[in-house]
C-alpha cells in the first residue's frame, strides 16, 4: 500500500509574512512522524521559505503566481493523480469562498481541512483548526449541521518540532535566563517591531 499523501496549501512572502506556511510546516511534521507524506503546494518563491521546507525533507509543488485563485483547485487536483492524496490542509485568508467546494467537486474522497484565525466556517470542509486562545466550538455555529469537526483552542496549537521537543520541566531554560526575545511572523511591513 502506498504512503498516503497530504497536501498543504499555504504561502509566505515579505507582504503576508510566514505564519501560514510555518503553521502548516508544524502540522506537516506531525503527519510525517505518523507515516504520511506531506507535500506543499505554494506560490511562495522566497528562497528562505523553500529552503525551510526542503531541509525538513518536504516535497514542494509550485503554483504559478499569475494563476487566478479560482483556478487553483483544478490545477492542484491535476498535479496530484487520483488515489495518491488523502487530503488537503489549507491556511490562507485570500482564497475564494467556494475554494473547498471546487476541490470537493473534483476530488470528493479527499479530506479537506482549514486552519482559521478569523472565525470563518468555509463551505466544503471536513475539519477546521483554530489554535487561538479565544477559540472554541461555539465560534462556529452551524458546524455540526455541515458535518465539520472543529479543533479549537490552545490544545491544538501548531508547534514546530524545535518547540515541541524541548524539556517539559523547563529548568534548563531558567538557569541564567534574564531576557527573552519574542518575534511574530516573517515580516513587519508596517514596522510594528
Amino acid at each position: 500500500m502506498p504512503t498516503p499523501t497530504v497536501l498543504f496549501r499555504a504561502d509566505a512572502s515579505e507582504t503576508i509574512g510566514a505564519g501560514h506556511l510555518m503553521r502548516c510546516l508544524a502540522l506537516a511534521e506531525g503527519f510525517k512522524e505518523h507515516g504520511t507524506e506531506p507535500v506543499f503546494v505554494s506560490r511562495t518563491r522566497h528562497p528562505a521559505y523553500v529552503r525551510a521546507l526542503q531541509q525538513r525533507g518536504f516535497a514542494w509543488t509550485a503554483i504559478a503566481e499569475e494563476l487566478p485563485f479560482g483556478e487553483e483547485p483544478a490545477t492542484i487536483t491535476r498535479l496530484h493523480p487520483p488515489g495518491t492524496v488523502a487530503g488537503v490542509v489549507v491556511d490562507g485568508y485570500w482564497l475564494p469562498q467556494d475554494y473547498f467546494v471546487r476541490i470537493r467537486a473534483l476530488e470528493p474522497t479527499w479530506t479537506l481541512a482549514y486552519i482559521d484565525d478569523l472565525g470563518q466556517l468555509s463551505d466544503g470542509i471536513d475539519l477546521l483548526v483554530n489554535q487561538n486562545l479565544s477559540a472554541d466550538e461555539r465560534s462556529y455555529p452551524g458546524a455540526d449541521e455541515k458535518g465539520v469537526r472543529i479543533l479549537a483552542g490552545t490544545r491544538y496549537a501548531l508547534l514546530r518540532s524545535e518547540f515541541r521537543k524541548r524539556p517539559r520541566n523547563g529548568s534548563a531554560w531558567r538557569a541564567g535566563v534574564s531576557r527573552i526575545l519574542l518575534t511574530l511572523g516573517g515580516s513587519d511591513t508596517e514596522n510594528h517591531t
